[in-house]
């Protein structure tokens, strides 16, 4: 009778003679491959192996989700020694990540997978009754997340009357609820200096998200069923954004007294001669105060973190390269149209990279 595994090495041993419930071609040539580490711990692979195009696979094997968390670390420091020990490009290795648990790990390995320079591949192993490898299957990932993008778009409701404005903003946010626009910004502004009798002195500013694909698509059925059917066609960026705050805030106009569009320069210019005396948000990407200040989605609505043609500030340094990209991307948009100061400016971003 078949002894039972009982130990991951044991799993680890049985599934290097049947590779090909993985891949078919996989050829292993070690278990617990060693690598030195002359600058800390060294490391062993749980199974070396070649495809049938050559490549260096590196297969690691995890049995449950204690040891799952540890296997993308894992994964990254062989690479790196294997990299090092033998000189391979990224183009010549693979990573194969198998594990019989996936609850601590999809997510993880879901980003792992796309932002690898090589080729990263997962499967959930299955066992037989004897807790032998019996098939695997090819783990899809999850779909990355939608970055959050706010749209340049704005409306603004004016108000002669502090208490009037006041009673409104409650029926604002009822009115993007009740229409499953869950996430905004809705901005109080006071004037700094009150006006002239009947002037607008008070104003809700509201900003939502872009659109992502699948919402864009949504909110164009919708969109086709409303007065808008005839005007979807138009190649207008933020089409379908303006069309639905237009169509779930028709009914809000009889509550303030006047309305105008808005976008990230006017806010910006405004902020000089209003007071932004609270900041309204919703929506469970924009709620925590953790992650975004009032102040922080303040400037992001003013463009100021980019997206504004007249102004722009960001503290960057060129060791987050991501961040420092951006900067300078930023800056080009804001100096469009003005080649002198955009390669004065650019300039600049080069010598800094320099040192």
């Amino acid at each position: 009778m078949t002894q039972p595994i009982s130990t991951e090495a044991r799993l680890r041993d049985e599934l290097a003679k049947r590779l090909e419930i993985l891949e078919p071609g996989l050829t292993a040539r070690c278990i617990e491959y060693r690598l030195p580490n002359r600058q800390g711990a060294s490391g062993s692979i749980d199974i070396l192996a070649t495809d049938r195009y050559s490549a260096t696979v590196i297969i690691e094997l995890k049995k449950s989700n204690q040891t799952a968390r540890q296997a993308l670390h894992e994964l990254h420091k062989y690479v790196a020694l294997i990299k090092y020990e033998h000189g391979l490009r990224d183009s010549q290795i693979r990573c194969m990540l198998v594990s019989t648990e996936w609850h601590e790990l999809l997510v993880p390995f879901s980003e792992f997978s796309r932002t690898a320079p090589w080729a990263v591949d997962g499967y959930q192993l299955y066992r037989t009754e004897a807790d032998l490898p019996d098939r695997a299957e090819k783990i899809v990932p999850v779909a990355a997340a939608i970055e959050l993008h706010l749209c340049p778009e704005h409306k603004v409701y004016l108000f002669r009357d502090h208490a009037r404005r006041e009673v409104a903003v409650p029926v604002l946010l009822k009115l993007l609820q009740d229409h499953n626009l869950p996430e905004y910004i809705v901005l109080k502004l006071d004037t700094k200096h009150r006006r002239f009798e009947g002037a607008c002195d008070f104003a809700l500013y509201l900003i939502i998200p872009e659109f992502d694909p699948d919402e864009r698509k949504r909110a164009r059925e919708w969109l086709a069923k409303t007065r808008w059917a005839n005007e979807l066609d138009e190649p207008i960026r933020y089409l379908e954004e303006q069309f639905v705050i237009a169509e779930v805030t028709d009914s809000f106009f009889e509550q303030c007294d006047e309305r105008e569009i808005g976008y990230p320069e006017k806010l910006a210019n405004e902020c000089r001669n209003w007071d932004v005396v609270a900041l309204i948000r919703g929506g469970p990407r924009l709620e925590s105060k953790a992650v975004f200040s009032d102040e922080y989605l303040l400037r992001w609505a003013k463009g100021l973190e980019g997206g504004n043609a007249f102004h722009f500030e960001m503290i960057a340094t060129p060791q987050r390269r991501l961040a420092w990209k951006e900067a300078k991307d930023n800056a080009e948009y804001c100096l469009k149209g003005n080649a002198a100061w955009r390669t004065l400016v650019l300039a600049y971003f080069d010598d800094i990279e320099l040192y």
